[in-house]
Protein backbone atom coordinates (compact mmCIF):
# COMPACT_ATOMS: atom_id res chain seq x y z
CA UNK A 1 0.00 0.00 0.00
CA UNK A 2 1.40 3.40 -0.99
CA UNK A 3 0.33 6.97 -0.29
CA UNK A 4 1.52 9.38 -2.98
CA UNK A 5 3.97 6.67 -4.17
CA UNK A 6 5.49 6.33 -0.67
CA UNK A 7 5.04 3.03 1.22
CA UNK A 8 2.67 3.39 4.19
CA UNK A 9 5.42 1.88 6.35
CA UNK A 10 7.49 5.07 5.88
CA UNK A 11 8.11 6.84 9.19
CA UNK A 12 6.47 10.08 7.96
CA UNK A 13 3.07 8.36 8.28
CA UNK A 14 3.55 7.20 11.88
CA UNK A 15 0.46 8.10 13.88
CA UNK A 16 -1.27 9.58 10.82
CA UNK A 17 -2.46 6.51 8.93
CA UNK A 18 -4.59 3.60 10.12
CA UNK A 19 -5.34 0.84 7.61
CA UNK A 20 -7.42 -2.26 8.21
CA UNK A 21 -7.22 -4.88 5.46
CA UNK A 22 -10.14 -7.19 4.70
CA UNK A 23 -9.70 -10.07 2.27
CA UNK A 24 -13.38 -10.78 1.59
CA UNK A 25 -13.77 -13.85 3.78
CA UNK A 26 -17.31 -15.13 4.25
CA UNK A 27 -16.91 -14.83 8.02
CA UNK A 28 -15.25 -11.40 8.16
CA UNK A 29 -16.49 -8.98 10.79
CA UNK A 30 -17.42 -5.32 10.41
CA UNK A 31 -14.64 -2.76 10.50
CA UNK A 32 -14.56 -0.47 13.55
CA UNK A 33 -13.05 2.39 11.49
CA UNK A 34 -16.23 2.48 9.44
CA UNK A 35 -18.60 2.28 12.40
CA UNK A 36 -16.61 4.97 14.28
CA UNK A 37 -16.91 7.32 11.29
CA UNK A 38 -20.61 7.87 12.11
CA UNK A 39 -21.58 7.40 8.47
CA UNK A 40 -24.46 5.02 9.13
CA UNK A 41 -22.30 1.90 9.25
CA UNK A 42 -23.14 -0.66 11.93
CA UNK A 43 -21.81 -4.02 13.04
CA UNK A 44 -24.21 -5.54 10.47
CA UNK A 45 -22.17 -4.03 7.61
CA UNK A 46 -19.67 -6.87 7.37
CA UNK A 47 -19.04 -6.72 3.59
CA UNK A 48 -18.69 -10.49 3.48
CA UNK A 49 -17.17 -11.64 0.22
CA UNK A 50 -15.80 -8.16 -0.52
CA UNK A 51 -12.10 -7.37 -0.24
CA UNK A 52 -11.45 -3.80 0.87
CA UNK A 53 -9.28 -1.43 2.88
CA UNK A 54 -10.70 0.72 5.65
CA UNK A 55 -8.43 3.76 5.94
CA UNK A 56 -8.33 6.65 8.39
CA UNK A 57 -5.97 9.55 7.76
CA UNK A 58 -5.07 12.27 10.25
CA UNK A 59 -4.33 15.54 8.48
CA UNK A 60 -0.81 16.93 8.78
CA UNK A 61 0.06 19.76 6.42
CA UNK A 62 3.75 18.80 6.52
CA UNK A 63 2.95 15.30 5.20
CA UNK A 64 -0.13 15.76 3.00
CA UNK A 65 -0.22 18.53 0.41
CA UNK A 66 -3.82 17.70 -0.52
CA UNK A 67 -6.02 14.66 -0.98
CA UNK A 68 -3.48 11.81 -1.12
CA UNK A 69 -3.37 9.24 -3.90
CA UNK A 70 -3.65 5.80 -2.27
CA UNK A 71 -2.65 2.74 -4.28
CA UNK A 72 -2.33 -0.93 -3.42
CA UNK A 73 -0.96 -4.03 -5.08
CA UNK A 74 -3.79 -6.55 -4.86
CA UNK A 75 -3.61 -10.26 -5.56
CA UNK A 76 -6.72 -12.18 -6.52
CA UNK A 77 -8.67 -14.99 -4.94
CA UNK A 78 -7.18 -18.21 -3.69
CA UNK A 79 -8.32 -20.86 -6.14
CA UNK A 80 -8.33 -24.62 -6.55
CA UNK A 81 -5.78 -26.29 -8.83
CA UNK A 82 -6.95 -29.70 -10.11
CA UNK A 83 -3.31 -30.63 -10.81
CA UNK A 84 -2.68 -30.66 -7.04
CA UNK A 85 -6.07 -31.70 -5.62
CA UNK A 86 -4.81 -32.26 -2.07
CA UNK A 87 -3.31 -28.77 -1.75
CA UNK A 88 -5.28 -25.93 -0.22
CA UNK A 89 -6.53 -23.25 -2.60
CA UNK A 90 -3.78 -20.73 -3.36
CA UNK A 91 -3.30 -17.51 -5.31
CA UNK A 92 -2.68 -18.12 -9.00
CA UNK A 93 -2.51 -15.97 -12.11
CA UNK A 94 -2.90 -19.04 -14.34
CA UNK A 95 -5.75 -18.25 -16.76
CA UNK A 96 -6.98 -21.85 -16.94
CA UNK A 97 -7.35 -22.00 -13.16
CA UNK A 98 -9.02 -18.57 -13.08
CA UNK A 99 -11.54 -19.66 -15.74
CA UNK A 100 -12.27 -22.88 -13.85
CA UNK A 101 -12.80 -20.90 -10.66
CA UNK A 102 -15.14 -18.47 -12.39
CA UNK A 103 -17.18 -21.29 -13.88
CA UNK A 104 -17.57 -23.10 -10.54
CA UNK A 105 -17.94 -20.11 -8.21
CA UNK A 106 -21.56 -19.74 -7.11
CA UNK A 107 -21.16 -16.18 -5.79
CA UNK A 108 -19.17 -14.47 -8.55
CA UNK A 109 -19.46 -16.82 -11.50
CA UNK A 110 -21.61 -19.49 -13.10
CA UNK A 111 -21.83 -21.84 -10.10
CA UNK A 112 -21.32 -25.04 -12.09
CA UNK A 113 -20.78 -28.24 -10.13
CA UNK A 114 -17.26 -29.68 -10.30
CA UNK A 115 -18.80 -32.71 -11.99
CA UNK A 116 -19.60 -30.42 -14.96
CA UNK A 117 -15.91 -29.65 -15.47
CA UNK A 118 -13.51 -31.80 -17.47
CA UNK A 119 -10.56 -31.46 -15.13
CA UNK A 120 -8.26 -33.41 -17.48
CA UNK A 121 -8.65 -30.67 -20.10
CA UNK A 122 -8.28 -27.92 -17.49
CA UNK A 123 -5.11 -29.56 -16.10
CA UNK A 124 -3.61 -29.72 -19.59
CA UNK A 125 -4.60 -26.10 -20.30
CA UNK A 126 -3.13 -24.95 -16.95
CA UNK A 127 0.15 -26.70 -17.77
CA UNK A 128 0.14 -25.10 -21.24
CA UNK A 129 -0.35 -21.65 -19.69
CA UNK A 130 2.57 -22.25 -17.31
CA UNK A 131 4.93 -23.24 -20.17
CA UNK A 132 8.05 -21.08 -20.24
CA UNK A 133 8.64 -19.04 -23.39
CA UNK A 134 11.25 -16.51 -24.46
CA UNK A 135 9.46 -13.29 -25.28
CA UNK A 136 11.94 -12.17 -27.95
CA UNK A 137 15.43 -13.12 -29.23
CA UNK A 138 17.96 -12.89 -26.39
CA UNK A 139 15.11 -11.67 -24.21
CA UNK A 140 13.65 -12.61 -20.91
CA UNK A 141 11.55 -15.71 -20.37
CA UNK A 142 8.25 -16.11 -18.63
CA UNK A 143 4.98 -17.99 -18.62
CA UNK A 144 3.08 -18.32 -21.89
CA UNK A 145 -0.03 -16.74 -20.31
CA UNK A 146 -0.85 -14.93 -17.07
CA UNK A 147 -4.23 -13.63 -15.96
CA UNK A 148 -4.52 -10.37 -14.09
CA UNK A 149 -8.04 -9.52 -15.17
CA UNK A 150 -10.57 -7.56 -13.15
CA UNK A 151 -14.09 -8.77 -13.80
CA UNK A 152 -17.26 -6.84 -13.09
CA UNK A 153 -19.93 -8.92 -11.36
CA UNK A 154 -22.67 -6.76 -12.87
CA UNK A 155 -21.61 -7.75 -16.41
CA UNK A 156 -23.09 -10.78 -18.11
CA UNK A 157 -21.41 -14.10 -17.48
CA UNK A 158 -20.59 -14.65 -21.14
CA UNK A 159 -18.83 -11.28 -21.39
CA UNK A 160 -16.60 -12.07 -18.43
CA UNK A 161 -15.80 -15.56 -19.74
CA UNK A 162 -14.99 -14.04 -23.13
CA UNK A 163 -12.50 -11.64 -21.47
CA UNK A 164 -10.80 -14.50 -19.66
CA UNK A 165 -10.66 -16.66 -22.79
CA UNK A 166 -9.24 -13.86 -24.97
CA UNK A 167 -6.39 -13.41 -22.50
CA UNK A 168 -5.14 -16.94 -23.13
CA UNK A 169 -6.40 -17.68 -26.65
CA UNK A 170 -8.68 -20.27 -25.16
CA UNK A 171 -12.02 -21.83 -25.99
CA UNK A 172 -14.49 -23.90 -23.96
CA UNK A 173 -15.47 -27.12 -25.68
CA UNK A 174 -18.61 -28.75 -24.26
CA UNK A 175 -18.65 -32.51 -24.62
CA UNK A 176 -20.57 -35.29 -22.87
CA UNK A 177 -22.04 -32.87 -20.33
CA UNK A 178 -18.75 -31.29 -19.30
CA UNK A 179 -16.94 -28.04 -20.03
CA UNK A 180 -13.28 -28.27 -20.93
CA UNK A 181 -10.64 -25.72 -21.85
CA UNK A 182 -8.24 -25.72 -24.79
CA UNK A 183 -5.44 -23.20 -25.26
CA UNK A 184 -4.10 -22.19 -28.68
CA UNK A 185 -0.38 -22.63 -28.10
CA UNK A 186 0.80 -21.98 -31.67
Amino acid sequence: IHIDDVPVTDSQFTGLVTINTHTGADDQLYDPLLTEANAGWTSSHRLQGVAYLAIRLKWDQDVFSGMPDITALVRGRKIYDPRTPLDAPAYSSNPALCIRDYLTNARFGKGLLSSSIDDDLFKAAATDCDASVTFYNNGISGKLFDCNAVLQTDEQLFGNIEKLLMGCRGFLPYSQGKYGLSIDKS
